[in-house]
């Protein structure tokens, strides 16, 4: 069963833009609402940045070289977990789980990015739960 009102914040690091940008697309294919770092105003508006992921139901957290480096990362992903938002890491092809923040780690299920890109709804409802 689809939730319709289900809606996904996409975290990435600066040099990750363009797997952003395929991450939105595939959202946007599969009817979900979405908001990825690059429609806000942050680091001017952090207050913003905040809210915004606790309207969130999930965060997508494309994880990277870049992502692992990124302070403007660290923030979002602090404070999705500080929210008690689910937090879905997807790796990139130069990354493993080991590579990324301490909070993504443990008992999380993860996925490659590639996975996730062709995912169909139904299975991403079911996944998210």
């Amino acid at each position: 069963m689809m939730n319709e009102s289900l809606l996904v914040y996409v975290v990435h690091g600066h040099a990750d833009r363009a797997l952003a940008n395929q991450a939105r697309s595939h959202l946007d294919d599969c009817g979900l609402r979405n908001f990825i770092s690059l429609d806000l105003d942050y680091p001017d508006d952090a207050e913003q940045t905040r809210e915004t992921i606790e309207k969130c139901d999930v965060v997508i957290a494309l994880c990277s070289k870049s992502f692992a480096r990124s302070h403007n990362v660290f923030f979002e992903v602090a404070t999705a977990w500080r929210a008690g938002k689910r937090i879905i890491p997807v790796l990139t092809a130069d990354t493993t789980i080991a590579d990324v923040h301490p909070i993504l780690e443990g008992d999380k299920p993860v996925l490659s990015f590639p996975a996730f890109i062709q995912m169909p709804r139904e299975a991403f409802d079911a996944f998210v739960g």
